[in-house]
């Protein structure tokens, strides 16, 4: 048996103010009806995507309007990186890169849709894709890093 995987960030529901920036047309969906893709900024200046949400069909009092502060339960998501050691010769220190991958984010929400909260079996998932299929020997993966603003740390913003 495996042993159990410890130390993840809290999982649980929490309230948070967001301002919301962007406010999609809706579309028809055959899960959920309709879907509007929601983003909006926290307190803190985080970027937060509110999806999927059937807008007309929420009841009339949970209705917002763009650029207004609403109050919403989210998930604190959990965070990846890639840690490794470059090929040049000058480096001498493993980088750690925090990925910020779309592709990532929604193969574990996928997952824990999935699988609940067996973390193990979610997280393991994960890896299975992001570490072991991505950079097999039958792949020619290359890492496409960026900074975001105001932040001058490179992060991986998707694999090639």
């Amino acid at each position: 048996m495996r042993p159990k995987i410890t130390g993840y960030p809290t999982l649980e529901l929490h309230e948070e103010q967001i301002l919301i920036v962007v406010k999609t047309y809706p579309r028809p969906s055959f899960k959920y009806r309709e879907l509007v893709c929601t983003a909006g900024i926290t307190e803190n200046g985080k970027w937060v995507r509110l999806y999927p949400i059937n807008y007309r069909y929420l009841n009339y009092n949970k209705w917002y309007k763009k650029y207004q502060w609403i109050k919403v339960k989210i998930e604190n998501p959990f965070k990846f990186s890639y840690k490794f050691i470059c090929d040049d010769k000058r480096c001498i220190k493993p980088h750690k890169l925090s990925i910020i991958d779309w592709e990532i984010n929604a193969l574990y929400l996928n997952m824990k849709a999935k699988y609940g909260y067996d973390m193990d079996v979610v997280l393991q998932k994960v890896k299975e894709k992001w570490l072991t299929e991505m950079w097999s020997d039958k792949q020619n993966s290359y890492l496409i890093v960026g900074t975001q603003y105001p932040n001058p740390t490179f992060m991986v913003l998707g694999v090639f």
